[in-house]
């Protein structure tokens, strides 16, 4: 049987240490407050360990517990085969005997000379090969010169991807996350930021978008099958709508907070329209310029009883009831009944008064402005009631005109017409003096 040597070419480059219990997970603390367990794994005294995540870098390498323990007493120092510049050289190797992510694996060094301990950054590579993945082994694998490496920006725990970076998106080729072509999600979507899409976006499960959500495609809407957000479901929007173009509702349309529209609303016919958001006895108001509010009515109806003589219930808005009549000056009588025949007059300035209908024959006379009603005849005062005395004057003192075609007829003998005054008779008529 031949035995092969390893040329002198083929071991450059390596330099293999004695195998590490673990190796850590993340960057820790060293000396006062150094962990009691790693990867999974308990520690003991003289354990060896390989520090590689340090978030300075020059304090990585090979340790070993020198205490024990957990807040201010565990303590590790470096191993005596890697604890100075000499030892420590490019290409160092080892290989980790447990852990629960990195147990069983091979970590070699790929910082290159000079290299002083303590001062020079000390960059470990997960296994030898591009095979071996690099780095945590949920994180996202990149070839790095031959050599996978592990991105903790982009981790997989089995079941999510997360991304951790900050950075921000403007357009569609900025951001944490960047797709050329299209993004399907079956379930549901959740955006703490802004969501911006500039083409078509179909969503078959919920989307939640905690920021704004921007869909800045120019495909208008005709119905409700076409644009460029289509929402097959219910829409749920806890804060404003705002729209700068047409509405169009074939469904019904519930909103419990603000709805301002700047183009046309067009509901059709609206069997059930239900606003909330206002409350019982308020009305709805516009300002002038579109937008429509709920608001209390400063009052009702107002009545002056002193002036008007009605007398209003208490209600301010609503049916209001009045009682008492409305005065003439307020276009009213001042007069709660009447009777046939009544006659309506002025018995006062701003006053009206009624007088009941007189009797068969009467006829309607003036004493002091006031009318009544009187006999038909007149004549000498006795002590009966015949109808057969009708006294006239004596003196004409103003003219007067008897009218066409009429018989007119004053008892004398004498009847005498004072100067100025004039008595005409037309030709068609005749006065007599009996």
């Amino acid at each position: 049987m031949a035995l092969t040597r390893f040329r002198n070419h083929q071991l450059s480059n390596f330099d293999y240490k004695e195998s590490v219990r673990v190796a850590t997970t993340a960057s820790c603390t060293l000396s006062g407050g150094a962990p009691s367990t790693v990867d999974g794994i308990s520690l003991a005294v003289n354990d060896r360990i390989l520090v590689w995540q340090q978030s300075t870098a020059s304090e990585n390498g090979i340790y070993r517990v020198q205490t024990v323990g957990t807040g201010s007493n565990g303590t590790w120092i470096r191993t005596g085969d890697a604890n100075s510049s000499t030892l420590v050289t490019p290409g160092l190797t080892t290989r980790t005997e447990e852990g629960a992510v990195y147990g069983s694996k091979t970590f070699r060094l790929t910082t290159i000379n000079p290299i002083i301990l303590g001062s020079t950054s000390l960059t470990f590579q997960l296994g030898e090969g591009a095979a071996t993945a690099g780095g945590a082994v949920n994180t996202l694998q990149y070839n790095a010169s031959g050599i996978f490496a592990g991105d903790a920006n982009l981790t997989w725990n089995g079941s999510s991807l997360t991304i951790s970076t900050n950075t921000s998106s403007t357009n569609t080729s900025t951001g944490a996350l960047i797709s050329t072509g299209g993004a399907g999600i079956g379930g549901n979507l959740n955006v703490a930021g802004n969501a911006s899409v500039s083409g078509n976006a179909s969503v078959s499960g919920n989307a939640s978008v905690s920021g704004n959500l921007t869909v800045s495609g120019t495909t208008e809407s005709t119905n409700k099958d076409t644009g460029i957000l289509i929402i097959e479901g219910g829409l749920g929007v806890e804060k404003n709508v705002n729209l700068g173009g047409n509405l169009g509702i074939t469904g019904n349309a519930s909103v419990s907070g603000n709805l301002t529209v700047s183009g046309t609303t067009n509901l059709g016919v609206v069997s059930n329209l239900t606003l909330t958001g206002g409350t019982n006895g308020q009305v709805l108001t516009t300002n002038g310029s579109g937008a429509l509010s709920f608001a209390t009515p400063a009052s009702g109806v107002t009545f002056s009883a002193g002036t008007t003589g009605f007398t209003p219930n208490t209600a301010s808005i609503g049916t209001v009831t009045l009682s008492g009549t409305l005065v003439p000056t307020h276009g009213g009588t001042g007069l709660s009944t009447f009777s046939q025949g009544d006659i309506i007059y002025s018995s006062a300035a701003n006053t009206l008064a009624k007088l009941a209908i007189g009797s068969n024959g009467q006829v309607l006379v003036v004493s002091g402005g006031i009318p009544s009603w009187s006999e038909a005849t007149g004549g000498a005062a006795g002590g009966g009631s015949d109808e057969i005395f009708w006294e006239n004057g004596q003196t004409v003192t103003t003219s007067y005109s008897i009218s066409a075609n009429t018989n007119a007829g004053s008892f004398g003998p004498t009847i005498t017409v004072n100067a100025g005054a004039v008595v005409t008779v037309p030709a068609s008529s005749n006065w007599t003096v009996v």
